[in-house]
């Protein structure tokens, strides 16, 4: 690590073989003008950011406080994570992802290029998200004036989504289940089945040869 390519606003607590490029923002603090949104930032504690062994962080990312990446990570360059993220081991997250606050990755995920992922969205182990998915965490689209703030997606373990595809707040996606390129998922999605279309709606069953768990 280039300390002097680096900004460091608060502790970063490394494993061995830590591995982090140029012009990276870690540990910075989450912050609004006051009364813009419905948090307090003021209230948040500056948490340490924790890296695990053998992890890589690409260049010109932003890593806020009170993170968590795991072991043998690949966080791609312009990636942005916002505060109170847990990702785990073996996980990878494309150039120009952003991961929402309070959002947690299971082991084994890979998040493809540009992609969105919300805040406070859970997303299993061995989850694969193809490039440029968005998701969503407000069901108000903004016309709530409290700015109430909603859940992100919860995807279940080795659950699929394709490349394009948008999913709304709130919903879930099944066990091993897999949404098809540029579909927009508006309510669950059962395990073990393959949805397609706007909205999405079943296609068919997951075949035996099909499933990964």
């Amino acid at each position: 690590m280039n300390s002097e390519y680096i900004v460091e606003y608060s502790t970063i607590i490394q494993g061995e073989n830590v591995k982090i490029f140029p012009f990276c923002v870690i540990g910075r603090p989450p912050m609004s003008p006051s009364g813009l949104t419905s948090i307090d930032y003021s209230k948040l504690e500056n948490k340490p950011v924790i890296i695990g062994d053998n992890t890589i962080i690409g260049s010109h990312c932003v890593i806020y406080n009170n993170v968590k990446i795991g072991k043998n990570c690949l966080i791609g360059d312009h990636v942005r994570i916002r505060e109170g993220v847990i990702i785990g081991d073996n996980c990878i997250l494309g150039i120009g992802t952003k991961v929402g606050a309070r959002t947690t990755i299971g082991n084994y995920t890979r998040i493809m290029d540009i992609t969105n992922v919300a805040s406070d969205a859970i997303i299993g182990d061995h989850v694969f998200i193809g490039p440029c998915v968005i998701m969503g965490n407000d069901n108000s689209m903004g016309r709530d004036v409290n700015f109430h703030i909603g859940k992100g997606p919860t995807l279940e373990d080795w659950s699929t989504i394709g490349m394009n595809a948008t999913l709304l707040p709130g919903i879930t996606i099944g066990k091993d289940s897999i949404v098809s390129a540029g579909a927009v998922v508006t309510r669950d999605v059962a395990p073990g089945v393959v949805v397609r279309g706007i909205p999405a709606k079943v296609d068919r069953l997951l075949k035996e040869g099909e499933r990964r768990c």
